[in-house]
């Protein structure tokens, strides 16, 4: 075990307790829960909105969507982890991109 490995087990009780990580063990049932419903070997699209109004030019495609999403998924999980490392004493990170600070 490392340094960090060794201070999250000794402060987990705190960890357990910061909001964000509660946030994320929320999203991962959440997730989990409406990856259970989909059936294996279906295939499920993502579609483009319609734009909001008829000549609104700038819409996601499904590729930008994906990309959106896997990025807003790092940014809170590397968020948890600098907010752990903080805790822990290991990290200097005070400022979250989700208007807490």
């Amino acid at each position: 075990n490392g340094l960090l490995a060794r201070l999250r087990q000794h402060n987990e009780k705190d960890i357990l307790a910061l909001p964000e990580y509660k946030a994320r063990l929320n999203l991962g049932s959440f997730l989990r829960a409406k990856a259970d419903r989909i059936t294996l070997g279906s295939s499920h699209s993502i579609f483009a909105p319609s734009p909001p109004y008829p000549d609104y030019k700038h819409v996601l495609t499904p590729s930008q969507m994906l990309l959106s999403l896997d990025a807003a998924m790092a940014t809170f999980h590397l968020h948890v982890e600098s907010r752990i490392a903080s805790l822990c004493g290991q990290g200097f990170y005070t400022i979250g991109p989700c208007g807490e600070e």
